[in-house]
């Protein structure tokens, strides 16, 4: 996310836009919430990074009622439908283009296929832990589209509709930004828990084959645990 500049809406595919976005992104949150994070958010402090319509925040809530949560991303239109929604519960929804801002009190941050789209790994690491108090934890899921060809029109269709473009960082580079922060890294694979359908999709940006489809939810998916030491 390295833009200097507030937007709109991430997604500009004519008819659609965020809520597309967050409604192909639901089935992965419950994923998220049972197989990445592994500590019980309830009466803590949270930080969501590129929160869209807050939505995973709201599903976070419903199972571990944390203390506060405060969502950032770029997008206006999406922050406002995210204020709109959270009511009475305790969640600040920002529209930020940097985290500088924020009190450093956070108990753990997360990001939900976000830092695909960041170009400055090292800043956004830094930011991360200059956020959270010593001892916590930052979970980010990140889905690999770089180092498969079979995910070249995924590329090319990001690129094309999203306001911010794919960033080329490996996990190799995602890995050593977060360890230059200071950072204890600790990833592992998101495996899927069951079955899962593999519909021969017409759509072939997203998947060009059901094999590619299969060795996405089991290979290209990650989650890094990054931890602040506690001193």
């Amino acid at each position: 996310m390295q833009p200097t500049n507030l937007i709109s809406q991430w997604w500009q595919e004519p008819d659609a836009g965020d809520q597309a976005l967050e409604d192909s992104h639901k089935e992965f949150w419950d994923d998220f919430i049972a197989n990445a994070i592994d500590v019980d958010f309830t009466n803590k402090k949270i930080l969501d990074f590129g929160c869209n319509q807050g939505g995973l925040l709201l599903r976070i809530y419903d199972s571990m009622p944390f203390k506060k949560a405060v969502g950032v991303d770029l997008a206006e239109q999406s922050i406002a439908k995210a204020k709109a929604r959270s009511k009475d519960l305790p969640i600040e929804f920002l529209a930020l283009d940097d985290l500088q801002s924020l009190d450093a009190d956070f108990e753990y941050a997360i990001s939900s296929a976000v830092i695909y789209l960041i170009e400055d790994m090292r800043k956004h690491a830094a930011q991360i832990y200059d956020r959270l108090k010593p001892g916590g934890v930052y979970f980010a899921w990140h889905a690999d589209y770089i180092r498969d060809k079979r995910y070249v029109a995924t590329q090319e269709a990001i690129n094309r509709y999203a306001t911010i473009k794919c960033a080329q960082n490996s996990v190799d580079d995602i890995i050593t930004s977060f360890q230059t922060a200071g950072f204890k890294v600790f990833v592992k694979r998101m495996l899927p828990p069951a079955y899962i359908p593999v519909p021969i999709r017409e759509d072939k940006r997203w998947f060009s084959s059901a094999l590619a489809e299969i060795d996405y939810w089991y290979d290209h998916r990650y989650v890094f645990r990054c931890v602040k030491p506690d001193r």
